[in-house]
């Protein structure tokens, strides 16, 4: 933990001025920053379960396109009219 002591005469600004040095001599805020967007990586039983889902609804989207029962749409792109 930081802490910073206010001596006699010491602005407030000249107090922020030595928290901010402390903080930055210490790497704390890069230590923070680095931390923010951490994601733990998925077990390997999560990993198979979600490929297994992922081929059976593939499986099963391709057997109802065969079968008639789902119609195949094409991909659109851009939202505006047909240009001539």
């Amino acid at each position: 933990m930081i802490q910073v002591v206010k001596k006699d005469k010491q602005s407030n600004e000249s107090l922020m001025r030595l928290f901010s040095r402390k903080v930055q001599s210490i790497g704390l805020l890069k230590k923070k920053k680095k931390d923010e967007f951490f994601k733990k990586k998925p077990k390997k039983n999560q990993l198979r379960k979600d490929a297994i889902h992922r081929n059976r609804k593939k499986t099963e989207e391709t057997l109802l396109i065969k079968t008639g029962k789902l119609k195949v749409q094409e991909p659109q792109f851009g939202k505006g009219k047909k240009k001539k």
